[in-house]
């Protein structure tokens, strides 16, 4: 429902409007708050509250989704294990699903995009069948870089970090019934590590026949990378493209999706001097990075 990076200092309110939860919220419910921050000195004092606001009177409430089937909550994808399977059992009269994802890289994928390679690609899949694919925002943490340059406040979408929403609707025809789905990121780099979370938001209705998948496809990653022996540039981009439609009652429901991902790396001698940096290319960790496009 919630997932943020911790402040580096100070007092901090944090608000989330989760109504698209409401349907969790009925009868007794386990509530879970996990803050596994690295501290050096000093603790984290937390208070959590939830406010329920009534529908006025004669108004209708709004539509939120009837079923949520919890998927991965904080799995840890590395370079030897860069994927998590579990099984899902979707119900067949399913209207609408929308695929809520969170993905964060740690380690040396914390700025993922300045390393060689910098391409990563979060992809879900269905029975081995790729449904989705996620190119990474560049986060920056509330320390990231340079830790006094978040005060007094921190880079954006840190303390609330937002959800991918992917609509897998056209995909119903392959995600009702009892299902493997898997979730892998590519190109995790050495001491690194990705944190994923996720969960199927559905509408159901008992009148709503089962899905029929009509049309699938999907190509790619395709993915070209350009240097020189000196090392003084380092390009990539990427494409993937993917297609699929199913048909619930009459009504015929089709996603087309087409990424790209480029990002040019030029290196120079003006000196970089990074403790923190200690990868496979030795003969340039000293160099300074200028980024001419991502």
């Amino acid at each position: 429902m919630f997932q943020g990076t911790s402040p580096e200092y100070g007092r901090w309110s944090v608000l989330k409007d989760i109504t698209e939860y409401t349907a969790l919220f009925k009868g007794t419910v386990n509530f879970v708050f996990h803050a596994p921050g690295a501290i050096i000195q000093g603790n984290f004092t937390t208070w959590l509250s939830i406010s329920f606001y009534p529908v006025p009177k004669g108004e209708t409430p709004p539509s939120e989704p009837n079923v949520i089937l919890p998927l991965w909550s904080g799995v840890s994808l590395t370079q030897s294990s860069p994927s998590a399977t579990l099984s899902v059992n979707v119900p067949y009269n399913t209207l609408n699903a929308t695929l809520e994802l969170y993905a964060y890289g740690f380690g040396l994928d914390e700025f993922w995009y300045t390393n060689e390679p910098s391409f990563r690609d979060v992809i879900v899949s269905v029975d081995s069948k790729p449904i989705a694919s996620v190119l990474p925002f560049p986060y920056i943490n509330t320390g990231g870089i340079d830790l006094f340059a978040w005060r007094p406040i921190t880079a954006v979408f840190t303390l609330d970090d937002p959800a991918y929403r992917l609509d897998v609707t056209p995909a119903l025809g392959l995600l009702e019934g009892e299902h493997e789905l898997s979730v892998q990121v590519l190109n995790i780099f050495p001491a690194s590590r990705w944190i994923i979370s996720g969960a199927l938001l559905l509408y159901t209705s008992p009148n709503t026949p089962p899905a029929k998948q009509v049309s699938y496809s999907f190509n790619g990653p395709v993915v070209a990378t350009a240097t020189n022996p000196s090392f003084t540039y380092f390009n990539q981009t990427a494409n993937i493209s993917y297609s699929y439609s199913s048909k619930i009652g009459e009504n015929l429901y089709t996603l087309e999706s087409s990424q790209s991902f480029a990002n040019n790396q030029t290196f120079n001698q003006m000196g970089e001097h990074n403790g923190l940096r200690n990868d496979a290319h030795s003969d340039h960790e000293h160099r300074a990075r200028i980024f001419t496009h991502l």
